[in-house]
């Protein structure tokens, strides 16, 4: 089945199946289906935040970002430990970070978490940009130095 224009960015939504998929192909919630609209303005949390409930309650689903799109997202967390195994969380677009101090509260330290998982995998050519140099250049500290040595990403 493929999805209409439902106020999305034209280049996510064309030519795009829904998450329904036969038995035996593993279940893809795509964060479109969810209300993700993808348009770098909008806030997308609960979209991924029920993309991501939906595919916790599997074992080897993958949650999809697709390409062509841009997903504002505020402080999550992706997390179990009730979740299944194997869950692919496949990034082919763009997420995003809010860059107004109102978006993180007090307390919240991290914006994107995984944690408490078991055999989750994160890959695709997407992109997460945390909107750093905004926060650098409110900063009294120094910037921050590359830490690309310590992160590992799979393609």
């Amino acid at each position: 089945m493929v999805l209409k224009n439902q106020g999305l960015c034209s280049s996510c939504y064309e030519g795009l199946v829904s998450s329904s998929s036969p038995s035996s192909v593993p279940a893809t919630f795509n964060v479109l289906d969810f209300g993700a609209k993808g348009d770098g303005k909008t806030d997308n949390t609960k979209a991924f935040d029920a993309a991501w409930s939906a595919a916790c309650k599997l074992t080897g689903p993958t949650m999809l970002v697709p390409s062509g799109c841009t997903f504002l997202v505020k402080p999550i967390s992706f997390s179990g430990p009730n979740c299944g195994l194997n869950i692919v969380f496949q990034l082919e677009g763009k997420i995003i970070a809010p860059t107004g101090s109102q978006a993180w509260g007090s307390g919240i330290l991290q914006w994107i978490e995984f944690t408490k998982l078991s055999k989750i995998t994160i890959k695709g050519n997407g992109v997460i940009e945390g909107q750093g140099s905004v926060w650098w250049s409110n900063s009294m500290a120094d910037t921050p130095t590359d830490l690309k040595k310590d992160l590992q990403i799979f393609r």
